[in-house]
């Protein structure tokens, strides 16, 4: 099972063992498999965990050095797991442009790596 609906225009970063950030949603803390400086995909324990056009506000995308927070998030692609739940791509909407320049220095970190 699986939905899109997206229209991808920034360069994905893969996210390797060696970087850890997360995406949180309320209580929840998801790991970012892959970022760019619109958008993250997470990975969840459950297909049913969003839905496709879901809007999830205030949420959070935590670095191993700082965060940036009130980030609005839309689900714009999914791909069910059979067996280990699910992968999510949400877009970063509304981002101003302290959180745009932590985000692109954070990718240009990774990318040297």
């Amino acid at each position: 099972m699986s939905g899109i609906i997206e229209n991808r225009k920034n360069e994905r970063i893969v996210i390797d063992g060696n970087t850890t950030i997360f995406f949180k949603v309320e209580q929840d803390r998801f790991k970012v498999i892959d970022l760019s400086c619109t958008g993250v995909r997470i990975k969840t324990d459950s297909a049913t965990q969003f839905s496709l056009t879901q809007t999830l506000p205030l949420c959070e995308l935590e670095f191993e050095d700082g965060f940036v927070k009130p980030v609005t998030g839309q689900v714009i692609h999914f791909i069910a797991q059979p067996g280990d739940g699910a992968h999510f791509g949400i877009q970063l909407l509304n981002l101003d442009a302290a959180a745009t320049d932590m985000i692109n220095s954070r990718l240009e970190k990774i990318k040297v790596v």
